[in-house]
């Protein structure tokens, strides 16, 4: 498995933090939601399938994000 991206909306109280979702489970949601409000009738595969799906976009968008930080660090 891949990073999880840390979390997406941490909030603080100066004490304690809340990590809340991780950034995964963020890209995750935005890719379904945004296929299936593209789509009609929305997937026609499995619920299971629908959320792998989901999860592969979003390992990618934070595999993507990870390389475009190394290659600005380098630079």
């Amino acid at each position: 498995m891949t990073s999880d991206g840390g979390a997406a909306f941490p909030v603080s109280n100066g004490r304690d933090t809340d990590h809340g979702m991780t950034l995964r489970d963020w890209f995750a949601g935005q890719a379904l939601s945004g296929i299936s409000a593209k789509s009609e009738d929305g997937f026609s595969i499995s619920p299971k399938d629908e959320a792998e799906w989901a999860y592969q976009r979003a390992d990618a968008m934070i595999a993507a994000r990870l390389a475009l930080a190394h290659k600005q660090a380098d630079q």
